[in-house]
């Protein structure tokens, strides 16, 4: 009897604690998970990727800042320099869709398998107006999956948190620190890729001005069949203009057939054709048409090292007093101008390697001074004997043959051909 007092009193208190809480359930004023118990939901955030001013990438070479510029991004560490377009448009894809990655761990412990620590991970930071940090990532390696490597992710992590993400765009080849792999180096960054043939045929007049001297370990290259000439030491001036010639079709030979009864007439086409203007004593040369085309393109593609400053009239770059400036003229007038400068000191007073020298440069409408390649100069340092038609070789001149065309392939008798199968 008093057992099952016991028993009775015991089902009471439960059913009354069931109660209570059912109440609160129903009628209090905190229904729900209390804050303590709401689980957060690991998750990176969505970033607006036109509100980026500004990006930060980070490896254990160092680091390299990107800013917005007008329409355009900028590389801090390049002297504030024009930032590839092309490059940055990469970065900016590959950055978006953050938000859709998906968690793969979130134990500190196992960020090393995912090369998402602080050891071996790069960062890329993302800024927004006034500096404001809108999201700092740790970059880890490629999140192959199974996949070709072209639609490879990559692994990140938010730096202030221990989740690591599998993104679904590939960036390591997008993460490197050093200035001159995000500049534009194009020295005539107005001259598009695409145009560049267009430009060159409408090249009407180049112009060559230069101290006629052996630039560094690489000496002027004699004109084939003929024996070099020095370098005079003092300064040369080129011009060179392509003008639209008529060129004749001859009719065919008469030796290679009877003679028509009515001759076809003679007729006539306009080819273009440059020709020495300077000096006086080279108007008669016969230049070779691709060499000065090649040069002119040479000159509207070339690219530059890294930029060296936004003065030009420092007296350390040498180019109030230029080696040498080159000038190519369209047809529609516009200019295309470099001019070359001093020699860029070895760094730490290490030696140069042969042919590797470099020089400081500008060009014509900008105040930026940028560090070219020697062999940019060495290429438009011509003489104008340097440009004349080749000669063609020993077994190509013979009698009738002026164009340097091959002879004539002899044809053996029908009694040296070898016998057939039919005897």
């Amino acid at each position: 009897m008093k057992r099952n007092l016991i028993l009775l009193v015991i089902t009471l208190v439960l059913a009354a604690v069931v109660m209570v809480v059912r109440w609160d359930d129903l009628f209090g004023q905190h229904a729900g998970p209390t804050p303590a118990t709401t689980v957060e939901k690991a998750a990176l955030p969505r970033v607006d990727m036109t509100a980026v001013q500004g990006i930060e990438i980070r490896d254990t070479n160092g680091s390299i800042t990107l800013r917005r510029s007008g329409d355009g991004w900028m590389v801090v560490e390049a002297q504030e320099y024009r930032a590839n377009a092309e490059r940055m448009q990469q970065l900016l894809e590959a950055l978006t869709d953050l938000e859709k990655s998906e968690l793969r761990s979130s134990n500190k412990d196992k960020q090393h398998l995912f090369e998402t620590d602080e050891a071996k991970g790069r960062g890329v930071k993302l800024f927004g107006a006034a500096e404001a940090v809108l999201l700092d990532l740790v970059i880890g390696k490629q999140d192959s999956a199974g996949r070709a490597a072209k639609d490879a992710g990559t692994y990140v992590r938010e730096r202030s948190k221990p989740h690591t993400f599998a993104h679904g765009r590939r960036l390591q080849h997008l993460l490197y620190t050093s200035p001159a792999l995000w500049t534009d180096t194009r020295l005539m960054p107005a001259v598009d890729q695409k145009d560049l043939q267009k430009l060159v045929d409408e090249a009407t007049e180049l112009v060559l001005d230069f101290d006629d001297v052996d630039m560094g370990s690489m000496p002027a290259q004699p004109v084939p069949g003929t024996e070099p000439v020095a370098r005079t030491g003092g300064r040369m001036r080129v011009v060179l203009v392509a003008d639209m010639v008529d060129t004749p079709i001859v009719s065919p030979d008469a030796a290679a057939g009877p003679e028509p009864a009515v001759k076809p007439p003679t007729a006539a086409a306009q080819q273009r054709r440059w020709s020495v203007m300077e000096p006086e004593q080279s108007k008669a040369l016969d230049l070779y048409e691709a060499q000065v085309d090649g040069m002119v393109r040479q000159l509207l593609a070339s690219r530059f090292e890294s930029v060296a400053g936004k003065d030009a009239s420092n007296e350390a770059f040498g180019l109030s007093k230029p080696v040498a400036e080159f000038t190519m003229v369209c047809k529609d007038g516009a200019r295309h101008a470099l001019r070359i400068g001093a020699v860029v000191p070895a760094k730490d007073g290490q030696a140069v390697s042969p042919g590797a020298q470099s020089r400081y440069a500008t060009v014509e409408g900008a105040a930026w001074v940028f560090v070219v390649p020697e062999y940019v100069v060495t290429m438009l340092q011509k003489r104008p004997l340097e440009m004349q038609q080749p000669a063609p070789p020993p077994e190509m001149q013979v009698p009738g043959n002026q164009g340097g065309n091959a002879p004539p392939i002899a044809i053996p008798p029908e009694e040296d051909k070898p016998p057939t199968r039919d005897g």
